[in-house]
């Protein structure tokens, strides 16, 4: 129990300071404190799984923002240069 308020509280203030890289090894912890959670309570998917699923999809819509795409035009990219002559 402790452990997962000590998440709660370190996962949405490493996404605020932008510690995007310390925020995946936490989320696999998570899951599986979470998952215990559940199981141990035995009544279906607990508080703790549903906040590792915000927490997780929050995650990789960074990702997803911070990853470049191939064919996204970028004025540094080869891909651009080529294409726009």
């Amino acid at each position: 129990m402790f452990e997962t308020d000590a998440l709660d509280a370190l996962i949405p203030s490493l996404f605020s300071t932008y510690l995007i890289d310390e925020v995946e090894p936490l989320l696999l912890r998570y899951q599986e404190v979470a998952k215990a959670q559940s199981e141990k309570e035995g009544a279906g998917v607990c508080f703790e799984e549903s906040n590792y699923l915000l927490y997780s999809a929050r995650f990789h819509e960074v990702l997803c923002i911070c990853t470049p795409r191939l064919g996204i035009p970028n004025h540094s990219s080869v891909i651009a240069s080529s294409t726009a002559i």
